[in-house]
C-alpha cells in the first residue's frame, strides 16, 4: 500500500507540473534495466512462442530439450525466420499503405481530444469503424475474385513476426530522432536517457506528414490486423481440413470479431 501511494503521488505531482514523462519509477535502475530487457526479450519471445505453437504442436517440453541438446542461442538462431522475406515485406508494406490511405481519405467527424499537460489540444478524424469495414470486405472481395490468398498470411506468419520486431526497432528509433530535430508540438523533450527515450517516446501525440503515428499503430496496424488475421487463419483451416470450417476455429473467431467490433 505504501508502495501504491508514493507511485501514486508521483504521477499526480508530475502531472500537476505538466510533465507525461516516464518519470523516475521506485524500482533501481527502472530508467534503463527495465526498458532493456523488454526491448531484448519480448521480439525473442515472440519467436520462440510462435514456434513451440506451429511448429512443435505448443509443446514447450521439446523446446527446452532443444535448448539442453543445442544450447539457448543456437537454438533460437535456428528456429528464427528470415526478416528478410520478400512476399513478406509485399503483405506487410500493401497492408500498411492501404490502412494508410484509409486513415487519412475516408471521411469522418472531428473528435477533439482532452487537453494535453502543454496545453495542446489533439484533433483525430472519428474514421475508425469506416475502416475496419473497408478493411473486411476489401479482404473478402479481394479473396473471392482471387486477388489475395488469406491462408499465405498463416504460412508467412513467422516471418512476419520476425520482418515486424525489425521494423518496429527501426521505427522507434527515427521517432526517437524526429522527437530530437522535429517534434511534432510542445509536448515533447527528453527523459534524460537515451535507453528511455527510445522505448518511452520523446513525444506525447507524435505525427510524421499528417498522419498520427499513435492512431495508425494502435487502432490501424494493430487492431485491423488482428481482425484481418484472424480471418486469414479461418481461412487456412478450411485449408487444412477440405473446406471446412472447424468449429473450434468458427468459435474462436467469432468471438474474437465480436470484441473487436
Amino acid at each position: 500500500l505504501l508502495l501504491a501511494h508514493t507511485l501514486f503521488i508521483t504521477m499526480t505531482s508530475k502531472k500537476q507540473q505538466g510533465d507525461w514523462s516516464a518519470g523516475d519509477g521506485i524500482l533501481p535502475g527502472r530508467a534503463v534495466l527495465g526498458p532493456l530487457v523488454l526491448m531484448l526479450t519480448t521480439p525473442v519471445f515472440s519467436i520462440v512462442f510462435y514456434h513451440v505453437v506451429a511448429h512443435l504442436d505448443s509443446n514447450f517440453w521439446a523446446f527446452l530439450s532443444m535448448i539442453q541438446e543445442h544450447g539457448f542461442f543456437t537454438t533460437v538462431y535456428s528456429i528464427w525466420p528470415s526478416p528478410w522475406d520478400a512476399v513478406t515485406w509485399k503483405l506487410i508494406t500493401s497492408f500498411l499503405g492501404f490502412e494508410l490511405l484509409l486513415q487519412k481519405f475516408l471521411p469522418g467527424q472531428q473528435f477533439e481530444a482532452t487537453v494535453t499537460p502543454k496545453g495542446n489540444r489533439p484533433v483525430y478524424k472519428a474514421n475508425g469503424m469506416a475502416a475496419y469495414l473497408v478493411t473486411l470486405a476489401t479482404l473478402l472481395l479481394g479473396t473471392y475474385l482471387g486477388y489475395f490468398h488469406p491462408a499465405l498470411v498463416f504460412d508467412k506468419f513467422g516471418n512476419i513476426l520476425s520482418s515486424m520486431n525489425v521494423f518496429a526497432l527501426l521505427f522507434c528509433a527515427m521517432l526517437l530522432i524526429k522527437g530530437h530535430v522535429a517534434p511534432s508540438s510542445t509536448d515533447s523533450g527528453s527523459n534524460g536517457s537515451v535507453v528511455m527515450d527510445y522505448y518511452w517516446g520523446m513525444e506525447l501525440y507524435p505525427q510524421i506528414l499528417g498522419w498520427d503515428v499513435k492512431m495508425f499503430t494502435n487502432c490501424r496496424a494493430g487492431m485491423m490486423f488482428w481482425a484481418v488475421g484472424i480471418l486469414c487463419f479461418a481461412h487456412k483451416n478450411m485449408q487444412l481440413h477440405g473446406g471446412t470450417l472447424q468449429l473450434g476455429m468458427a468459435v474462436n473467431v467469432a468471438l474474437q470479431l465480436i470484441y473487436i467490433t
